[in-house]
């Protein structure tokens, strides 16, 4: 995970938060657990234990419990507002102009979801190549 993080600290655009704090961690997943969330995925964790949150052109990952003054979306307040039907089996990490990036533990995949109709556009084995699509990076 390392190296993909020093791979995202190269590119001049994309912004990248400071390491989530592994209580703020564990808070936000009992708090999600609580409210009936779908879990946080174990990769998702680790990567956010580097880097907690992106910020790029027109696209975000969030984080957990992030510096939102500056600019970056907490996962949970994210999950909260969106609000969706199936929130017990897809968490939703990211977004951009037109997708979500999700988790689905049904199909236990990231996914990136079309904003409007929720119609799956694309589908990733882990974040790292999840995050490679939706940050659009040369594959790392």
């Amino acid at each position: 995970m390392q190296d993909f993080v020093d791979v995202l600290k190269k590119k001049n655009n994309l912004r990248l938060g400071r390491r989530a704090d592994v209580r703020k961690i564990i808070a936000a997943k009992q708090y999600l657990e609580t409210d009936n969330f779908a879990k946080i995925p174990d990769d998702y964790s680790l990567f956010i234990k580097y880097v907690n949150g992106v910020i790029g052109n027109n696209v975000k990952i969030y984080g957990v419990m992030p510096e939102v003054d500056m600019g970056f979306s907490d996962i949970v307040s994210k999950n909260e507002i969106i609000n969706r039907s199936d929130k017990n089996k897809v968490i939703v990490i990211g977004s951009n102009s037109f997708d979500w990036l999700v988790y689905d533990w049904e199909q236990n995949e990231y996914q990136a979801r079309d904003l409007d109709d929720g119609f799956v556009v694309e589908r990733f084995s882990n974040i790292q190549a999840a995050l490679v699509y939706f940050l659009s990076l040369d594959a790392a």
